[in-house]
């Protein structure tokens, strides 16, 4: 992750009321889709999260995640990190995505 990325986090941290951060690693022998399907799965199992507004947070991440994976023809040599996050700042949601290679 760039430096500028890791600051806007520390910056945001101190003005937001909650955040949901998703991170996934995925190692350069595995299966692309079967990362995908599991993400998939677990977007809809985050429906079942008491408060909507982590819920929605937490849903909107993992879309982000499902996005950028399905994008990719092929997970790269050296594997691939996807960090993928909201921040609610007094209701709405702002997202935040990083695709590393």
């Amino acid at each position: 992750m760039e430096l500028s990325t890791i600051k806007s986090l520390s910056n945001v941290e101190s003005i937001v009321n909650g955040t949901s951060l998703i991170t996934l690693y995925i190692p350069a022998n595995n299966n692309l889709w079967l990362a995908v399907d599991h993400i998939d799965h677990e977007t809809k199992t985050a429906s079942n999260i008491k408060n909507k507004n982590v819920g929605k947070a937490v849903t909107i991440a993992l879309k982000s995640v499902s996005y950028h994976l399905k994008n990719l023809q092929k997970i790269p040599t050296n594997g691939i990190v996807v960090c993928a996050g909201t921040f609610m700042q007094n209701i709405p949601i702002t997202e935040l995505s990083q695709c590393c290679f």
